[in-house]
């Protein structure tokens, strides 16, 4: 699963709609994937999944307007240190 515990996470902090795909599911030469792409809401409620046992296709219809009321009861980005963030684009080795 492509961070299916995190993904609900990720949404809250973010107020964001989260879309995670995975490019395996099924059997392939002998090998079982367990693989699922899903779509968490801007609260963390799981919109749509798809299933393990093969191929799918996810199509959900967003409401785009309803992380902003989530970004006002929930201020996570508000409220971060971005000039903590300095030092994460560079490469350990570029240091």
């Amino acid at each position: 699963m492509p961070s299916s515990s995190r993904s609900p996470l990720t949404a809250i902090s973010n107020a964001s709609v989260i879309v995670a795909s995975t490019d395996a599911s099924g059997q392939t030469a002998g090998i079982q994937f367990w693989g699922t792409s899903l779509i968490v809401g801007p609260r963390g409620e799981w919109l749509a999944s798809t299933p393990t046992d093969g191929p799918a296709t996810l199509a959900v219809e967003l409401d785009l307007g309803r992380s902003e009321p989530v970004r006002r009861l929930w201020p996570y980005p508000r409220d971060r240190r971005i000039d903590a963030y300095d030092g994460l684009p560079q490469r350990y080795l570029d240091r």
